[in-house]
């Protein structure tokens, strides 16, 4: 998630790159917050909100899929990534990350027939 730029409490935040892609967004940056520290349980939580562009990490640019029952090949162009996640350290270990990726995308068959989809 990168290196903190700042001590770990309440609220502070840091802007990171994401220079590869990965299993939620392509290359991009995020900015990371404390949300809480816990010193007695030895506890932190982060938030994480992103931007990324391209295709996630082991996404193929090309689909098949069916529309009207039929198999139908697609490319896929990928739209910009936005996510937003908490995740809970407890000693250094994740106990808990949840994240939600939202992204267009648009599908063209080889015919030129253009499917659009809108973020969730």
């Amino acid at each position: 998630m990168g290196n903190a730029t700042c001590a770990f409490r309440g609220r502070r935040s840091w802007i990171t790159n994401v220079d590869q892609a990965w299993e939620s967004g392509g290359p991009g940056r995020q900015k990371i917050t404390v949300i809480y520290t816990d010193p007695a349980n030895h506890t932190i939580c982060l938030r994480r909100d992103g931007d990324s562009e391209g295709f996630y990490e082991n996404e193929r640019p090309e689909l098949n899929i069916s529309k009207d029952g039929k198999p139908l090949s697609v490319k896929i162009n990928p739209g910009k990534t936005h996510w937003t996640g908490f995740t809970i350290f407890r000693d250094g270990l994740i106990i808990s990350d949840e994240l939600v990726a939202e992204r267009p995308m648009t599908l063209t068959a080889a015919d030129g027939t253009v499917y659009k989809r809108a973020a969730a």
